[in-house]
């Protein structure tokens, strides 16, 4: 007899490949009645696992030796893949087999292990909460007085197995009505409780009711929006976020509560890198969506040379009207107060030498307006400047330290002495009742020429 040797190989190599390929999964069983528990095992020595025990392309569990239970009767294919490859193994799900009353024929009163194999199952589950606004986390929870129980769960009533842990977490995405269906598995023996989660889209019924500046210019910009809260309920942590082709949008400002019909601000920091024409974008303000478009003006150009000469210009001004103001002050005029004034002109100058410096020319440019209005403010103010009014006793009391000097250097006026050890301060107070004693005396040892002018007495002369 000839053989093919060929197709002998090949067919050997085709059982052995497909034996390793069965061998890489093993499980404690591979058929029974729903609900079939399967612990499922593998040999690979692998750093992954994904495993999809129902061949619906979805992985149910990353374990490498995970549990899953077949609630329904059927074929499934389950399926392993590896990083060393890929693995597969069919399960056979018939339906759950029940016994007749006429085939329950126990000629024997129950041990006490049986007795707790007969038991009902029952399984209590609670969720952390059955109601709220998308994203929704609820935590469920499930217990059963029952030892060695299985749970699996539904959450979204599509009757596929989501989770098989005891108390897992599920996130809603969408809004709507679910009934949650937590099936607690012993033996042969199930049980079931049904949780209803609703979720709803939340609305904060914001409105937006402007927003400024809408022309923009190339770099950081700050937009400010004035939203109102057009509900009846108070929203919290409200920010903004602006999406456009031709932005960059970096942070926001924030409010912590808006109370029903309040208005506030927000205030958006965005860097434009369009470089000209029309941004049109939105903004997201919580759950809410606005349209919004900005104008990118024009981009100025400056001259360094030109602001240099300019500031040159502006310090030389200033230089001028301090010179007024330090002469007009030495002549009397009231001028103190516009001091204040060319103190705060020459500290914009040190402030614009350093913006030219580090190339900040747009500022340099405001500051440099600034100080032309500041500088002719200084003018008019030194221009409309009046003199003091000086009387003789504010002269005296300005000229006292002075007065005072002289009387001591002199050291006797007019029959008076000051004493040199008195302090100038009380020569200054003592010098008017001086002047009147003096003044005093001289008109008595003087003719009365004016009372004989008034009222002319006879003299001797006359009488003889």
């Amino acid at each position: 007899m000839r053989f093919n040797v060929a197709i002998v190989t090949i067919t050997i190599l085709s059982i052995i490949l497909s034996i390793g390929v069965l061998a890489q999964i093993q499980v404690n069983q591979s058929t029974g009645s729903a609900p079939l528990t399967i612990n499922f095992s593998s040999e690979e020595n692998a750093s992954t696992y994904a495993w999809d025990f129902n061949n619906d392309r979805t992985i149910d569990s990353t374990a490498s030796n995970p549990t899953y239970t077949f609630i329904e009767a059927g074929s499934y294919l389950t399926t392993l893949q590896t990083d060393n490859g890929s693995y597969n193994i069919t399960i056979t799900v018939t339906e759950p087999t029940t016994q007749t009353p006429a085939q329950q024929t126990p000629t024997s009163t129950p041990s006490s292990s049986d007795a707790t194999q007969l038991q009902e199952i029952t399984v209590a589950a609670t969720a952390s909460t059955q109601t709220g606004n998308i994203p929704l986390l609820v935590q469920f929870t499930a217990i059963s007085a029952t030892s060695d129980v299985t749970y699996t769960w539904d959450f979204n009533g599509d009757n596929k197995v989501d989770s098989i842990l005891q108390n897992p977490s599920f996130t809603y995405e969408k809004a709507g009505s679910y009934n949650v269906t937590v099936t607690a598995i012993s033996g042969k023996q199930s049980a079931v409780k049904i949780i209803p989660i609703t979720t709803t889209e939340f609305n904060s019924n914001l409105i937006l009711i402007s927003y400024f500046p809408k022309n923009v210019k190339q770099g950081e910009n700050h937009i400010t929006f004035i939203i109102q809260n057009n509900g009846s309920e108070m929203v919290n942590d409200i920010s903004s976020k602006v999406i456009a082709t031709g932005l960059q949008y970096a942070s926001s400002s924030s409010i912590n509560e808006l109370r029903p019909q309040d208005q506030d601000s927000l205030t958006a920091v965005i860097n434009v890198i369009q470089p000209n024409g029309t941004i049109s974008g939105v903004v997201k303000i919580a759950d809410k969506t606005f349209p919004i478009s900005l104008e990118i003006s024009a981009q100025t150009i400056y001259n360094a040379t030109e602001i240099t000469t300019r500031l040159d210009t502006t310090k030389k001004l200033l230089d001028s009207q301090e010179k007024i103001y330090t002469e007009k002050k030495s002549q009397g005029f009231l001028v103190q107060e516009i001091y204040d004034s060319i103190k705060s002109a020459k500290n914009k100058i040190q402030d614009t030498e350093q913006q030219v410096l580090t190339n900040k020319l747009a500022e340099a440019d405001v500051n440099l307006n600034l100080l032309d209005t500041m500088i002719t403010d200084i003018r008019e103010n030194l221009q409309d400047a009046v003199k003091q009014e000086v009387t003789a006793l504010t002269w005296i009391k300005d000229n006292a330290v002075a007065i005072a000097a002289v009387i001591a250097a002199l050291g006797t006026i007019s029959g008076f002495a000051i004493k040199a050890t008195k302090s100038v301060k009380t020569s200054a107070e003592k010098l008017g009742d001086s002047v009147k004693q003096k003044m005093s005396k001289d008109n008595n040892n003087k003719p009365s020429e004016t009372k004989s002018s008034a009222n002319p007495e006879p003299t001797k002369e006359a009488d003889k």
